[in-house]
């Protein structure tokens, strides 16, 4: 049986903006169960200048 798929929001709020991200389980889900168990999770975010549409956080 698979995992449901699941989504977060990600916020910049000095921006004011938010996205919806889909969890990619099929793909990461060892990545995507650590994510999913830690949150709510907070912190600054970077900016993935030569990737164009790309942010990333440390977590």
């Amino acid at each position: 049986m698979s995992d449901p798929e699941r989504f977060i929001t990600v916020s910049l709020d000095k921006r004011g903006v938010s996205c919806t991200a889909r969890l990619l389980t099929d793909r990461a889900p060892i990545t995507c169960h650590a994510i999913w168990d830690a949150l709510p999770l907070g912190g600054d975010v970077y900016h993935a200048k030569y990737a164009r549409n790309e942010i990333y956080t440390l977590v």
